[in-house]
């Protein structure tokens, strides 16, 4: 096997006590993904690079911790969204999509993305299982 200077080979018990939940039993993927970074000498690094047709697009660790603080501020705030609420996110991949879903985790809240591809049926399927889940 023929293996590039990038590649690295991670144990999976070495590695798991870089994250939160080996001492605490618990996990914020939002915290493990972008918080612990940008609180760290990671913080300029690029944690997000988005490119399409119109846009071409690098935002930091500490760009991404801000952008998905506002996002989840805006949820609790003018949403009223509560840890444990479920949070549906109907909109084209985008770097705003990436904040809204992170936002929503941190506050604690139970996000489901639904993305353009999914047909109505499967939308509408969706939705109504959260309603009668309540």
């Amino acid at each position: 096997m023929i293996m590039s200077r990038h590649t690295k080979i991670f144990h999976g018990r070495k590695l798991e006590k870089n994250f939160s939940w080996y001492e605490t039993g618990k996990i914020n993927a939002a915290y493990e993904a972008i918080d612990r970074h940008a609180d760290s000498f990671r913080q300029n690094k690029v944690a997000l690079h988005y490119k399409d047709s119109q846009r071409d697009e690098k935002y930091t660790f500490r760009d991404m911790k801000i952008n998905t603080n506002k996002a989840g501020n805006l949820f609790r705030e003018k949403a009223h969204v509560e840890k444990g609420d479920r949070v549906f996110i109907f909109m084209p991949r985008s770097p705003e999509l990436y904040f809204l879903l992170l936002g929503a985790v941190k506050i604690g809240a139970i996000v489901g993305p639904l993305f353009e591809a999914f047909m109505e049926g499967a939308v509408k399927d969706r939705l109504e299982k959260i309603v009668r889940l309540r």
